[in-house]
């Protein structure tokens, strides 16, 4: 019994119930995030003081901390107190789970539990929202992003994140000839999934991470294997986005109606509605822009870019912004905008020690998140919710740490 309740033992529970609700719920998973914490406190006096003295000396833990740190500073001159510690609550786990996963012992074995209990977390969730879309909504596949994702409230950006990820790790472990034929059959699902949840950026960083996959970690193996690998690849995401009626209508009404020229854009969203995502993030862009230059060093606060990009929508009245009241869809942009030239460079930094960290221990998975969070915040506002926060500094900082003895 004793042994059942080691220490060890229940943070490996802890990990593994905070993966499995990752991708279903929000709440359950916050609650998951504060027991991880409670539990890094509950320790040996002496032990704690040790692991967070260590872990301050961290570059990763450090960069983490800095970013949260950046967001309260915004706090300092925000008026919309209400959003700004929403924000400010989002990022917690950007301030704490760093220094625990990076700094909590646990064994080989452990490590290669949680990742596999990742891999089934996604394939239960999956399965989960196929069954909620067949008989709840009485509809195809196809439309899961704008029924059963919407209806348990995960974008399919975030969940789009999940099924990359364990897309990536079963080629991995097939790779390395551990539970071969289970990570082969999970291949082919993963992506079929993927497909269908239209989320057109995971398509782009799988293929990109692919290709690294191939030059950098089979480096080794002869020309024409990593050249039919390449080819069957790029076969499979057009006859994938060929096949998916989401991702064929987002294509089409992106060439039937894409313009370069921005009055023209603003015209358009002017008269009507548009569903044209790529202009309106265009357009958004624009908007944003012209706020920073107004705001060019300390941005508009934590909690008030919203706020000042509504009133942007309603001056041009942009109806699907008003609408909608839409986010920067740009991480990068968004940071700056709070928080002005600090926001942005912190932004900027944080994924170059991410990338430089990862590519210096050879941590090739850590790479892997890395690619699709620096990609992903170009298009979307990744970290304005609690999905994008703790998938980003979860597998961020775990696979920083552990990546070395989960490869063996």
């Amino acid at each position: 019994m004793m042994k059942l309740l080691s220490r060890e033992n229940i943070y490996t529970f802890l990990l593994s119930v905070f993966l499995v609700t990752l991708p279903i719920t929000f709440n359950l998973n916050s609650i998951l995030l504060i027991g991880i914490v409670v539990f890094f406190v509950l320790d040996k006096q002496e032990n704690l003081k040790n692991k967070i003295k260590n872990q301050l000396k961290n570059k990763l833990v450090l960069a983490m901390i800095l970013y949260f740190l950046v967001q309260c500073i915004g706090m300092i001159y925000t008026e919309n107190i209400d959003e700004g510690l929403k924000r400010i609550t989002t990022c917690i786990p950007f301030l704490v789970l760093p220094i625990v996963l990076v700094s909590e012992p646990i064994s080989k074995n452990k490590i290669k539990l949680v990742v596999m209990i990742f891999q089934i977390a996604v394939i239960f969730a999956l399965c989960y929202y196929a069954l909620l879309q067949k008989f709840e909504f009485g509809r195809s596949l196809h439309s899961m992003s704008s029924f059963a994702f919407y209806k348990v409230g995960i974008s399919q950006t975030y969940l789009g994140a999940m099924i990359y990820l364990a897309t990536i790790i079963s080629i991995s472990e097939a790779y390395k000839n551990r539970n071969r034929a289970f990570n082969l059959l999970l291949i082919p699902f993963f992506l079929y999934f993927l497909f269908i949840s239209s989320s057109r950026v995971a398509l782009l960083v799988l293929f990109i991470a692919l290709m690294f996959f191939v030059f950098v970690e089979l480096k080794e193996k002869a020309k024409y294997i990593k050249s039919f690998i390449v080819v069957l690849v790029l076969v499979s995401v057009v006859s994938g986005i060929y096949l998916s009626p989401r991702l064929n209508q987002k294509s089409s009404a992106f060439f039937r109606t894409f313009d370069f020229d921005m009055e023209v854009i603003i015209t358009k969203n002017r008269i009507t509605e548009t569903k044209n995502t790529v202009e309106h993030r265009m357009l958004i862009s624009y908007l944003a822009f012209s706020i920073i230059k107004e705001n060019p060093i300390f941005g508009v606060g934590t909690g008030d870019y919203k706020q000042e990009l509504l009133k942007k929508y309603k001056l041009i009245n942009f109806k699907a912004g008003v609408k909608s009241v839409f986010n920067t869809h740009n991480q990068y942009i968004e940071e700056y905008l709070k928080v002005g030239f600090l926001g942005g460079i912190t932004i900027l930094g944080l994924i170059f020690i991410f990338y430089k960290l990862s590519l210096d221990h050879k941590s090739y998975m850590m790479f892997y998140v890395t690619l699709y969070i620096s990609i992903v915040c170009l298009t979307e506002s990744f970290f304005v919710r609690h999905h994008g926060v703790a998938f980003s500094v979860f597998f961020i900082a775990f696979f920083y740490k552990y990546e070395k003895i989960f490869s063996v």
